[in-house]
């Protein structure tokens, strides 16, 4: 599926920030990226929608080198919802979507489809035609995962879509992941801070340090108190609820 082979990248000559990474992303699931502030969580998603494009190495779909692709290509296979996004303040909802469209040429019928498709699937129907600026926070994060959506791609990245979000908005915004999964089979890969959400909503989870993934798998192989402490310097306890595990912190170390 979505996978990265021997990536090196840096932002400056004098340092390689990623080096020989190698990344396969399940299909039809939805990934986790995990780790510390600074820690290349944003950079390596950036790399696989190839808004950075490696030094070495590259980024396959299938068996397709999307960093060889112009970025209008690559828009037909992956879509990508970054952290901080803007849109023109006179636009509605439904209009932001349509967006989504570009990569295409115009088929009205197609695009109309999509549209009524991206909106539906992330709940904005009765404010399609709302402004975009007048919008709550997890209402305009919506109407840019409805916007990507449109693109009708295999695979959805999200760079920490539940920021800036109370938590009622937050579990609204992993809800609507969820189903985008369960209902439409697309592939997710996305960013979170918060352990537990990931947990919850993520079949298979890569925790990352100083620029280097240090494991990667299910939560509940990979989740534990050593690599906590390891990854993030701080203690805590691994419960466990049901099937589900849960992580409690104490204390920094």
């Amino acid at each position: 599926m979505l996978k990265g082979k021997n990536i090196d990248f840096s932002y400056s000559k004098d340092k390689t920030f990623i080096k020989n990474l190698n990344i396969d992303i399940p299909k039809g699931k939805v990934t986790t990226i995990l780790g510390p502030n600074g820690s290349g969580k944003s950079t390596l998603l950036s790399i696989l929608s190839c808004f950075n494009k490696p030094q070495k190495g590259d980024i396959y779909l299938d068996d397709i080198k999307l960093n060889k692709l112009k970025y209008k290509e690559i828009a037909k296979h992956i879509a990508c919802v970054h952290q901080h996004n803007s849109a023109p303040e006179d636009i509605d909802v439904e209009t932001l979507v349509s967006y989504g469209r570009s990569p295409y040429k115009k088929n009205k019928k197609e695009d109309k489809r999509l549209i009524d498709f991206a909106i539906k699937a992330t709940n904005l129907s009765e404010i399609r035609h709302e402004k975009v600026m007048d919008l709550s926070g997890g209402q305009r994060q919506r109407a840019f995962i409805a916007m990507s959506l449109a693109q009708n791609t295999e695979v959805l990245l999200l760079d920490e879509p539940t920021t800036y979000l109370d938590i009622y908005h937050q579990i609204e915004i992993l809800e609507v992941v969820k189903k985008l999964n369960e209902e439409h089979n697309i592939t997710i890969v996305m960013v979170l801070h918060d352990i537990n959400q990931a947990i919850k909503y993520s079949h298979n989870i890569v925790i990352m340090k100083n620029g280097s993934i240090v494991n990667e798998g299910s939560p509940s192989k990979i989740i534990n108190e050593n690599i906590i402490k390891d990854v993030y310097q701080v203690e805590g306890f691994i419960g466990k609820d049901e099937d589900e595990i849960y992580f409690i912190p104490r204390k920094v170390c």
